[in-house]
């Protein structure tokens, strides 16, 4: 690599007594959701900022598709269709029916939710005053379910307002608010009992499964889960991750928007990571250590492939133990003070999916970063219709891909075509043919796994011919050959 830092070797363990990671980005996704929207295969567009930055980072969109088969899904249709009728019910009177179903926040906040639209429709009034009468205990929730106009708003859910700097959730101590999305916040804590350890505690609704994907995955390259509570009292699930400082990938390159690609180095991200997080409530360790050292000799273009080698490794143990992540996209990333790329945020994460597969519960992604195929297989799920083809870990070969063709400059939404044969200014062709790779529309075209991708993306950083991806540029082959082969080109002459 000429006068480059050598690529920093891969870890193969990870020690949760490490660097304490900053918050992960609280994003909000596509995604099919029980009991999520007012309208059955309503289509609700929603923003959130991104987790641990002052200035807020490039948005989402959120595409919610209720389940039909849920609970509350069915007394909302009910209810609809009496409205329809003619008659008009109200949420209490069809929850009074279904004792079983009262204490459910999400069923009541549908249901409120699905009766507000039939009044607003109607152009009848909706009384804050009335609604509080009719559902008591839930004033600051209710409140943000009239005037919010998220469907998956926390407070809808049933979860408190987030506590401020110095308050108390559970065991821990709030520093500071880092993020909020549609599904949750995200505060900095320390954990009184353990030392005082600066934690991230993720503030999700209690029906999600994310913690469960989290426990599952150990690797250098993912943010760990540390433990999941439950407060008494509360409908929240407290997800508790290690602080690791640093910053969104998607705020870094929102920070190098007005330094071209060709002119980029290594350097700049970490000058971009320093502007982004300036000041932390805590400081993590910042130690000088391998990837820091790398990003700071290495050029743009080996810098945005290593970083991709290594969420590659991040996926394929996900892979491994049966997971998709089905969300890759720059901010749901994180770059740590220390350097390392560290991939976070599994609400999504769930097995493959086999094509003519039905009642999908909850399956999503977002829209400029999907596979042909998963965004197939949402739109079919949103029409009630079998999956017309499978949904594998090449999905999320795409996600990555997209992750990298925008780092490196390229246009995101993808432009559209069956051919995505890529080039960027000052990327050395190899790379542009990796990601062109898993830019395939056809999943058949791409690489078979993470694995393999990861291996050519490092062959590609050490200067080594490409086994799944081609290109014919003799001029690289031959920079390739003589970077490899220092002294060659000398005794030659």
């Amino acid at each position: 690599m000429s006068d480059d830092e050598p690529i920093p070797a891969r870890p193969r363990w990870t020690s949760t007594g490490e660097a304490f990671a900053r918050a992960p980005s609280v994003s909000v996704s596509a995604s099919i959701d029980p009991d999520a929207s007012a309208t059955a295969g309503r289509v609700v567009l929603g923003v959130a900022p991104a987790a641990a930055s002052t200035s807020a980072e490039p948005t989402s969109e959120t595409v919610i598709v209720p389940d039909p088969a849920g609970p509350a899904e069915q007394l909302a249709h009910a209810l609809a269709d009496a409205w329809a009728r003619g008659d008009r019910p109200r949420a209490d009177e069809l929850l009074a029916d279904r004792p079983d179903l009262r204490d459910r926040p999400e069923v009541v906040a549908r249901l409120i939710r699905e009766e507000v639209a039939q009044r607003r429709a109607l152009g009848l009034a909706v009384e804050t005053a009335e609604f509080l009468a009719r559902f008591p205990g839930w004033d600051r929730r209710l409140i943000a379910l009239l005037d919010d106009g998220y469907p998956d708003h926390p407070a809808a859910l049933g979860g408190e307002a987030t506590p401020g700097s110095g308050e108390t959730i559970g065991e821990f101590v709030v520093i500071g608010t880092l993020g909020r999305g549609a599904r949750g916040s995200v505060v900095l804590a320390t954990q009184p009992s353990l030392a005082n350890r600066p934690v991230v505690l993720k503030a999700t609704p209690r029906e999600g499964w994310e913690h469960l994907s989290l426990a599952r995955l150990q690797h250098p390259h993912i943010v760990p889960l540390l433990g999941v509570q439950e407060p008494a009292g509360s409908d929240l699930r407290l997800m508790v991750m290690p602080y690791h400082g640093g910053a969104s990938l998607s705020r870094v390159l929102d920070l190098l928007a007005d330094v071209p690609v060709a002119s980029r180095r290594g350097r700049d991200l970490l000058d971009a990571l320093g502007r982004a997080d300036p000041a932390p409530p805590i400081d993590p360790v910042r130690a000088d250590g391998p990837a820091r050292r790398f990003l700071a000799r290495a050029s743009y273009a080996k810098a945005v492939g290593w970083i991709g080698a290594c969420l590659a490794d991040a996926l394929d143990e996900a892979h491994r133990r049966g997971l998709l992540h089905l969300d890759l996209k720059p901010s749901n990333v994180l770059l740590a003070a220390d350097g390392r790329p560290m991939l976070l945020d599994f609400h999504l994460a769930r097995g493959p999916i086999p094509a003519g597969a039905v009642g999908l519960g909850r399956v999503g992604g977002t829209p400029s970063y999907m596979a042909p195929e998963q965004r197939a297989a949402l739109d079919a799920a949103r029409s009630g219709l079998p999956t017309p083809r499978d949904v594998d870990a090449r999905a999320d070969l795409f996600g990555l891909g997209a992750l990298l063709h925008e780092a490196l400059g390229g246009p995101v939404p993808l432009d559209a075509g069956p051919s995505r044969r890529r080039s960027y200014p000052g990327v050395e062709p190899g790379l542009a043919a990796i990601v062109s790779r898993c830019l395939a529309d056809d999943p058949e075209a791409r690489y078979p796994d993470a694995g393999h991708l990861a291996a050519d993306l490092r062959r590609q950083l050490a200067d080594l011919p490409l086994l799944g991806a081609s290109h014919r540029n003799p001029l690289e082959h031959l920079r390739q050959w003589s970077r490899r082969r220092p002294t060659a080109l000398a005794r030659l002459a």
